[in-house]
């Protein structure tokens, strides 16, 4: 379960990394869209952002807390 962690944790963080180059740039991260915006960015980006750091903190306090 710790590689299952540190896993979704890592994604996070590359989540994390590509919304602030996408607040920069847009077009860095959203190339596979025909309209590339910072709403785009936030929508994709942070949404999976948010969601990968819950799950990592959720799989700490489930499973990783003794």
């Amino acid at each position: 379960m710790v590689t299952a962690y540190y896993f979704i944790l890592t994604l996070a963080i590359i989540s994390l990394l590509s919304l602030i180059a996408g607040m920069i740039r847009p077009v860095t991260v959203l190339w596979f869209r025909s309209v590339v915006n910072r709403f785009g960015v936030w929508r994709y980006y942070g949404t999976a952002t948010l969601f990968l750091f819950c799950l990592a903190a959720l799989l700490k306090v489930l499973f990783l807390e003794n």
